[in-house]
């Protein structure tokens, strides 16, 4: 049987998306004919974790035993199960911990990765998309902010290593992304086609260039125009950019394109980027939502691997060793984590934990304090919605705060400060902020706020890069734990209650 006429042969090379928590009869004809060779699972696609085993072994069942199901569970920002199995505080404040205490930020990283996996796999999920290896050096840069591990190549190596071996280690595949590094764009790919200077790349490329080395299982691209390498084509279907990864950088693993419905490559038609992407080196073809199209780029799959099939049968081998070498073996039980996936959670929030500027009150913090929320937060594509409702956590955590209000804009908070009067108790402020180096108006607002208050913090959330729009005050303070999930939440208030001392390592430009 020829290729073309070999459904899953083709199909190995496509990854998918399926729409609900379980699989409908349309779902599993589109199975049944595609044969992918993976599954990516989102949050539409978990209830509970019973519901998850159930879903991933009929996704077998109809897909193949072989069948590979990955998901984005990097911690911090990018998280799919809200709960179920352990929430880790995302790369950044591994980053942070790793500036003031390296060894054991590497220590935590691993048992990151092997509780991630180990909980992972006992759901039937073989593969995490994650760790994110980009950097951050630019606060004007969107998009990938505390997933990153920050602007250090050579930190950020290192950590991407533990967290990998930590997984693979525990049965599961790392997937190091997105090359050659999206750390600096100001274009978010999952809205249009963000390009990069050929003079950003060289320490973008070093996490990449250590990828082999380090046993990282895949490498997935990005929706990017990387000039260093072409200034045409994005890296999604230009061959010198993954033939750079190939050759120069030495990558032997598996090469998968980020999804292929982002509106980085939506000027480019089904047929076009499946024949592109395949024709650069890919091979896997990510498409994660619709229906329509995984059928038209298996279709072209199907076309390109029966004209030339020498690259297919490479990419083929490729895919097929993910499923080689995932046990523990009994050489690497020694290296098992004794803490506990909580344990470990918790240390690295409490480590990554940053006093930026400033000092503190005396801890505990004692007296009258207003808390200031933002009503919502802002969210990029990769993450789930979430209420800012959740940031009432600081509000129940914190005995001193008498009264909590709340804005939606640096205007709305000059305005709340100008008319409250004696509702902002004593003069004393704790104030959350988000996203104020993207809004030149912030500074201005807290240079005012510090001048008229006997004293303001600042609790950046998730972004430490904010710390640019902070004025120069002796009553100000900024306190970043590099993310606003309730861990990061309960860490911050045990700060500001004198229970764990802040650090003061700062990942960006550390």
């Amino acid at each position: 049987m020829s290729n073309h006429q070999d459904p899953q042969r083709a199909g190995q090379r496509l990854w998918i998306g399926v729409p609900s928590t379980e699989l409908d009869s349309a779902t599993i004809e589109l199975l049944q004919e595609l044969q992918p060779g993976g599954v990516i699972l989102f949050r539409r696609n978990i209830e509970s974790a019973d519901q998850v085993k159930n879903l991933t072994r009929d996704l077998r069942k109809w897909a193949g035993e072989s069948l590979h199901i990955c998901i984005d569970q990097e911690g911090g920002r990018v998280v799919r199960f809200p709960d179920g199995i352990t929430f880790f505080p995302g790369n950044m404040a591994l980053g942070s911990l790793s500036c003031s205490d390296p060894e054991v930020a590497l220590e935590l990283a691993f048992a990151q990765g092997w509780h991630t996996g180990k909980e992972l796999l006992e759901l039937g999920i073989d593969i995490n998309l994650a760790p994110c290896v980009d950097l951050v050096t630019s606060p004007h840069s969107r998009g990938i902010g505390s997933r990153s591990f920050g602007s250090d190549p050579q930190r950020a190596l290192a950590l991407a290593s533990a967290l990998g071996r930590g997984m693979r280690s525990a049965g599961v595949r790392d997937c190091w992304k997105h090359f050659p590094g999206l750390g600096r764009v100001t274009v978010d790919p999952h809205f249009g086609l963000p390009a990069t200077d050929p003079e950003e790349s060289a320490s973008d490329l070093i996490p990449f260039g250590g990828a082999e080395e380090a046993g990282a299982s895949i490498v997935m691209t990005s929706h990017v125009i990387a000039r260093a390498f072409d200034a045409d084509l994005p890296v999604t279907i230009s061959s010198r950019a993954v033939n750079h990864l190939r050759s120069k950088l030495n990558f032997s693993g598996v090469v998968m394109t980020d999804c292929l419905e982002m509106g980085g490559v939506s000027g480019l038609s089904p047929e076009e980027v499946a024949k592109g992407a395949m024709a650069a080196g890919h091979d896997v073809l990510l498409v994660s939502h619709t229906p329509d199209l995984q059928r038209a780029i298996h279709h072209r799959i199907e076309k390109e691997i029966e004209e030339e099939s020498a690259p297919h049968l490479q990419s083929l081998q490729r895919i097929s060793a993910l499923a080689m070498g995932t046990e523990i073996s009994a050489d690497r039980q020694e290296a098992i984590p004794l803490l506990t996936g909580g344990e470990v959670a918790r240390k690295i929030c409490r480590g990554g934990v940053s006093l930026l500027q400033g000092r503190l009150p005396e801890t505990p913090i004692t007296g009258d304090w207003s808390l200031v929320l933002p009503e919502q937060f802002s969210h990029s594509p990769v993450e789930d919605s979430r209420s800012s409702a959740e940031l009432d956590l600081l509000a129940q955590k914190l005995p001193m705060v008498s009264r909590t209000l709340r804005f939606d804009s640096p205007e709305k908070l000059a305005r709340l400060a100008s008319v409250t009067g004696d509702r902002i108790a004593e003069g004393k402020l704790l104030l959350a902020v988000q996203g104020a180096r993207l809004d030149s108006h912030y500074r201005e607002v807290l240079e005012a706020l510090a001048e008229s208050l006997d004293s303001l913090v600042v609790l950046l959330l998730d972004d430490s890069r904010d710390l640019v729009a902070m004025p120069e005050s002796d009553n100000l303070a900024v306190l970043c734990a590099h993310g606003a999930r309730p861990l990061h939440l309960e860490t911050l208030s045990e700060v500001l209650r004198g229970e764990i001392p802040p650090g003061y390592g700062q990942p960006i430009g550390g």
